[in-house]
């Protein structure tokens, strides 16, 4: 695939909820939703296969998977699956803006081999396990499973206040890489 563009202007829906499939390929081009994705009537599985930047706002899904992106991945908007297959996002950066909400035993999986830039607003609400692995990670959202496992590896920047909870059960946190504020004394962590 060479350089072409993907641009899709309005809202993107299913018939039946969770069964029509969309995959989404621009090769070295990039990728851009300015409307919803499954708002509607969800969509079966949303995959990226290749882009270089990708913006999305909201999207219902069974479960949302990008296999490669070589430059910067936006969530604009909040993403929701309803599936086991869940959050699977692989490129170079990502930056959150909304909330993640997964379903059914989905977990959340997101390797970058870049930054990951999680906002204010981007909260993470998993049914299953989450891992984010990045050169660097900068985070003011917060993050819950239930119970279920929590894992970084890379440098984490804490620009507000943040939380990261398992749950009351079982769920392990682990945190590989130092773990730093913005400004000293400022920036509290709260494990649970």
């Amino acid at each position: 695939p060479g350089a072409g563009n993907i641009l899709l202007k309005n809202d993107i829906d299913g018939t039946t909820a969770g069964a029509q499939q969309l995959t989404l390929n621009a090769g070295t081009g990039s990728i851009t939703l300015l409307a919803a994705a499954g708002q509607n009537v969800a969509l079966g599985q949303f995959t990226i296969q290749s882009a270089t930047d990708v913006t999305l706002q909201n999207v219902t899904a069974s479960g949302l998977k990008q296999h490669n992106g070589t430059g910067l991945t936006t969530l604009a908007g909040s993403v929701t699956t309803t599936s086991s297959a869940g959050v699977d996002l692989n490129g170079r950066d990502l930056q959150i803006d909304k909330l993640i909400t997964t379903k059914n035993s989905g977990g959340v999986t997101i390797n970058q081999t870049g930054a990951v830039t999680i906002l204010a607003d981007g909260d993470v609400l998993s049914d299953g396990n989450v891992s984010v692995s990045a050169q660097s990670i900068t985070t003011a959202g917060d993050i819950h499973t239930t119970d279920d496992d929590l894992t970084f590896s890379g440098a984490i920047t804490l620009t507000t206040a943040v939380n990261l909870t398992t749950g009351p059960g079982a769920g392990n946190i682990l945190l590989k890489n130092d773990i730093d504020g913005t400004t000293a004394g400022a920036q509290q962590l709260t494990l649970n």
